[in-house]
């Protein structure tokens, strides 16, 4: 690791510590009678227990976390829950540790945005729906700005995110049998196409080719396998997870 990515790091964990200080707070504030202890030792354990990086949905991530009683819950219901933001909050920043020790600090760096952002929510009590759709307009504005940049400069910055998270999806290893590798390229794409594309729009960036089907397996068509393909063919340990081709 390089000077640059240490002091980053650094950074990283210093505003880690802030943000789950905020989320402390706000669960505190919400939870008459509560400690720190509580929320560090048995809320926060939960959460990280019941954190799946591979789901983006901010309402399935709420419920993965509700007792099963209140899992039925409707989105509605869940929309003003002060714990729901709370509950947010707190899972990116799980999502930011484990980027962390996967060394993948741009990740990172948005996982932090997403919990500390989710801090403030709670902070300020405003429901999820809201804040939910104020991030996504906002994105989308910022999405427009920037494919106004010339080139694949502008492009690229736009979509790093969401490469880094098919990235991280593929280091998570194939299904060939007692390896981390992939059967195939093309088959690690069908396979991480549909979250890729979840992924890219709960942050309200679009992928080109995306349609109004809700069968998320036709949602961009080739379009956005090609995209991801020729992201995964650029990925810096390719040969660690797909196969070589014969020559």
């Amino acid at each position: 690791m390089n000077a640059t990515s240490a002091v980053t790091k650094l950074c990283i964990e210093q505003l880690l510590k802030q943000t789950f200080g905020n989320l402390s707070k706000c669960y505190k504030h919400h939870h008459k009678g509560t400690t720190t202890d509580d929320y560090l030792d048995k809320f926060c354990a939960a959460v990280k227990g019941n954190n799946d990086p591979t789901i983006v949905d901010h309402f399935d991530i709420i419920r993965r976390n509700l007792s099963v009683e209140n899992r039925g819950l409707t989105d509605e219901q869940l929309k003003n829950s002060p714990t729901s933001v709370i509950i947010l909050g707190t899972t990116y920043a799980f999502r930011t540790i484990q980027s962390l020790e996967k060394d993948s600090v741009t990740l990172a760096i948005q996982n932090l945005a997403d919990s500390a952002y989710w801090a403030g929510v709670a902070m300020a009590s405003t429901g999820v729906e809201k804040a939910y759709l104020h991030t996504v307009q906002e994105t989308q504005k910022s999405t427009k700005r920037e494919a106004g940049k010339s080139g694949a400069q502008g492009r690229n910055e736009i979509y790093e995110p969401i490469r880094d998270y098919a990235y991280e999806l593929v280091r998570m290893g194939g299904t060939t049998s007692g390896t981390k590798k992939w059967k195939s390229r093309q088959h690690a794409v069908s396979a991480i196409q549909d979250k890729v594309f979840a992924h890219a729009k709960a942050r309200g960036i679009f992928m080109k080719g995306e349609n109004s089907s809700n069968d998320n397996s036709l949602k961009g068509g080739v379009h956005v396998s090609r995209t991801i393909d020729g992201w995964l063919k650029k990925m810096p340990d390719a040969e660690e997870y797909f196969p070589k081709k014969a020559k």
